[in-house]
């Protein structure tokens, strides 16, 4: 479920900008990583209870299967998860893009968390930077899922969470059905320091 935006139009707008700008940084390292063109929409913005977070997975609704990590993250004072979630086909096609077939689940697996470290490894410190902040910790990507369907797409590391902010940023490679989603997740608790950050900047 999703539940009206715990801040100003203001800090909505920053924080759009903010990661729009921080996507652009990861948006560049994949387009090295799989040597196409990256095309990036504006990232989108919502407030979700745990159940709602695949319902935030607006870029893969229509893909069929998809395969999930996590990465715990720690920004400023903020904790915060970092959500990297690619349709089953967009695997395939990256696969192909980068010459190394998949023959079994490990070698799926393997590609999709090498895919979460380039993504999460560019985003997350340009957000840093963005926010000024100099004190960023990643934890380890962490599997969540492999071929599921969106609908039974649970996150078990945020089911302790009564809602989360979650900013939602999909990667698409130009002519190709690579189809991917980075989704930053803010616990609740933890929002009155991202505003603050955020409105020192404004």
């Amino acid at each position: 479920m999703a539940y009206p935006l715990p801040f100003s139009e203001d800090v909505r707008d920053a924080t759009q900008e903010i990661c729009n700008v921080a996507m652009g940084v990861a948006g560049e390292a994949l387009a090295e990583f799989s040597g196409v063109f990256v095309e990036l929409p504006i990232p989108k913005i919502r407030f979700v209870d745990p159940a709602g977070v695949a319902d935030a997975l607006v870029g893969l609704r229509d893909g069929g299967k998809i395969s999930g990590v996590i990465r715990e993250v720690t920004l400023g004072q903020s904790f915060h998860y970092a959500l990297v979630a690619i349709t089953e086909e967009g695997l395939m096609d990256l696969a192909q893009q980068r010459d190394c077939p998949i023959d079994s689940a490990d070698q799926a697996q393997t590609l999709i968390q090498e895919l979460a470290e380039v993504i999460t490894g560019h985003c997350l410190p340009a957000l840093a930077e963005q926010l000024e902040l100099d004190n960023l910790a990643m934890a380890p990507v962490e599997l969540i899922d492999h071929n599921c369907p969106l609908e039974q797409f649970a996150i078990a590391q945020i089911s302790e969470h009564s809602k989360l902010l979650a900013v939602e940023i999909n990667y698409h490679l130009e002519g190709h059905p690579f189809n991917c989603d980075l989704v930053l997740l803010l616990p609740e608790t933890h929002i009155p320091r991202w505003i603050e950050r955020v409105e020192a900047l404004l």
